[in-house]
């Protein structure tokens, strides 16, 4: 029992509490907002109420950057956002999968303040994330209906999830493992949370199943 302990404890205290599991153990579901409920059928069609996260949308920009080699020239720093945080269950050396927060990718842009008086600048085109909607509240979707959710199409989306990085295993049921690399796959890219919406099966490119 003390050996196990000490196995134990590194793993304990290499994560947060709840948000690590051993290998060969089901993941948890901390996107989960509570029992899922029964698709709402509406003129041949179905919708679920879904967990909206934060929404971003690229953008372009372009800011004049100073050319020449005057070190006094004044600059400004902007920070843009390149890519928002991220939430992914990383494998640890030690056996078990940990919750990890990846953060937010940011670039510094030093911007030429006067170009009145400095004329050897030149306009650079950058792309960023902006934050045009506040998650956190919940919005009816389109999803596809029971009766459609066939073992191919799990298999597609299992497929497409393990490609991405979410998933270790594709599997034709919707597995608790799989629930949780979905909502962590739309968590990621802005897509509402919770269930098979067509949002993000167009994401990953399923049209067929």
């Amino acid at each position: 029992m003390k050996r196990l302990l000490l196995l134990v404890l590194p793993a304990l205290f290499a994560c947060n509490e709840k948000t690590y599991y051993m290998a060969g153990e089901t993941a948890p579901d901390p996107l989960s907002s509570g029992r899922r409920t029964e698709p709402i059928v509406r003129a041949g069609k179905c919708y679920s109420n879904c967990l909206i996260p934060d929404q971003y949308a690229s953008k372009l920009m372009s800011f004049p950057i100073y050319t020449g080699s005057d070190a006094s020239a004044p600059r400004i720093t902007k920070s843009i956002l390149v890519e928002p945080a991220k939430t992914k269950w990383i494998k640890k050396e030690e056996g078990f999968y940990c919750l990890t927060e990846i953060p937010a990718v940011k670039k510094d842009i030093q911007i030429l303040a006067d170009t009145v008086r400095y004329k050897d600048y030149q306009f650079e085109l950058f792309e960023y994330k902006e934050l045009t909607e506040k998650g956190g509240f919940s919005r009816e979707v389109e999803v596809v209906c029971p009766d459609h959710r066939s073992t191919n199409l799990f298999l597609q989306l299992s497929a497409a999830l393990k490609a991405q990085g979410y998933l270790q295993t594709p599997t034709a049921q919707p597995t608790k493992e799989f629930s949780q690399a979905l909502r962590t796959f739309q968590k990621d890219n802005s897509l509402p949370l919770g269930d098979l919406d067509y949002e993000t099966l167009g994401f990953l490119g399923i049209a067929n199943w």
